[in-house]
């Protein structure tokens, strides 16, 4: 169960189990919707959600999006909806970019601290920066040799 967020209670067949689930970031739903609400931040009571494939996630407070995550198989898109929309993309393997989600939600209490620390673990994580420090590794090495 390191794919995704959302768990049908179906599936989990103890207390212990769900209480477990719960603490590494997943949501247990009764059934998958085309809207889940993962989480409310405490402090700005800003909600983050995603649709029943968990492909698309969005913060929102009250009928107004902030933010929208895309999460395709390679690529994940943060779009930023202010004052002008910024968007991010990164190389990232879905099943990475999801579990940034769920480590990063319950530990933060604004909209603000998770975009803020997402953005900065998809970066981290992001494969193209990895591809660029190898070939600069190998460049080094042979100008080395």
């Amino acid at each position: 169960m390191d794919e995704g967020i959302l768990i049908e209670e179906s599936l989990i067949r103890s207390e212990k189990e769900r209480k477990e689930l719960e603490k590494k970031g997943y949501k247990i739903v009764r059934k998958k919707e085309d809207e889940n609400l993962i989480h409310v931040f405490d402090e700005d009571k800003t909600a983050l959600y995603c649709n029943k494939d968990e492909s698309i996630f969005w913060v929102s407070l009250l009928a107004s999006t902030l933010c929208r995550i895309i999460i395709t198989e390679r690529l994940t898109t943060v779009i930023l909806f202010s004052k002008r929309v910024q968007t991010y993309s990164f190389r990232i393997p879905r099943n990475v970019a999801i579990k940034g989600i769920r480590e990063i939600y319950r530990n933060v209490s604004t909209f603000q601290e998770f975009i803020i620390k997402y953005l900065n673990f998809l970066n981290e994580n992001n494969d193209d920066k990895l591809i660029e420090w190898l070939r600069e590794t190998i460049k080094e090495k042979k100008g080395n040799l």
